[in-house]
């Protein structure tokens, strides 16, 4: 089964239920909030940790979708986006939510498509 969890869940307290399922995602890819509001990542950071959070948005929905080695790692083959950020997402998961300006690297497809330092 899988568990969606949305802003209205996690702000009713459900997420502390649901902390054991292991089909938790996060159910788009958009990182960042963009301005209109809080971030999945900024949604879940007070109960889930930091690695949760991260697996919930690349790996379990791999598995879910059953598209493990194509989606949701880095590998031969895979459909991987890479962005490096200005931190370590696993000390501080903020870090994922700066846009571009802590987004230092963005690469799409084999390609680099957003690199302000070169």
């Amino acid at each position: 089964m899988l568990t969606l969890l949305t802003h209205a869940n996690v702000f009713d307290g459900e997420a502390a239920v649901l902390h054991d399922d292991p089909n938790i995602v996060i159910e788009n890819d958009r990182i960042v909030d963009m301005g209109r509001g809080v971030s999945e990542f900024d949604l879940r950071k007070d109960v889930f940790t930091p690695v949760e959070v991260l697996r919930q948005a690349t790996s379990i929905n791999a598995r879910l979708l059953q598209m493990e080695g194509r989606i949701g790692c880095i590998g031969p083959g895979a459909f991987t986006d890479i962005v490096v950020v200005d931190g370590d997402p696993l000390a501080d998961l903020s870090v994922m939510t700066r846009g571009p300006a802590g987004m230092p690297l963005v690469m799409q497809g084999g390609a680099i498509v957003r690199n302000p330092i070169s």
